[in-house]
């Protein structure tokens, strides 16, 4: 499946896909880094404010995202065991776990602040 989807993205740049979660997690860590170091953390439950919004920003967003085969380095990083969402400056990259594999997307959209 990999292999199907670096070479989509080869072929049409401009391939974009849906986003939808088949689930978010109870809880997700939340982590500020600075010069390549965890700087602050916080553990987010599912009610607090920025974790909703996160979650609705996810929701509403959810055409439009791009296969992605780039690493990252963390920046405002949002994650759990099944999902990972790392802020950048105006542009979201999601890992998510589905089926026992993993896949990052990403999209240019600005992140809620914690």
């Amino acid at each position: 499946m990999f292999t199907l989807k670096a070479i989509l993205m080869l072929v049409f740049p401009f391939y974009r896909v849906m986003f939808l979660p088949h689930a978010y997690p109870p809880d997700i860590l939340y982590s500020k880094y600075q010069n390549g170091t965890v700087a602050h953390q916080k553990l987010l439950a599912y009610n607090d404010q920025t974790y909703v919004k996160l979650r609705a920003l996810l929701t509403k967003e959810k055409n439009g995202w791009r296969y992605d085969l780039v690493t990252y380095a963390p920046v405002n990083l949002f994650s759990s065991s099944i999902l990972k969402v790392n802020c950048l400056n105006k542009r979201i990259v999601v890992n998510y776990e589905r089926n026992h594999a993993w896949t990052q997307i990403s999209k240019d959209i600005s992140c809620p602040s914690p």
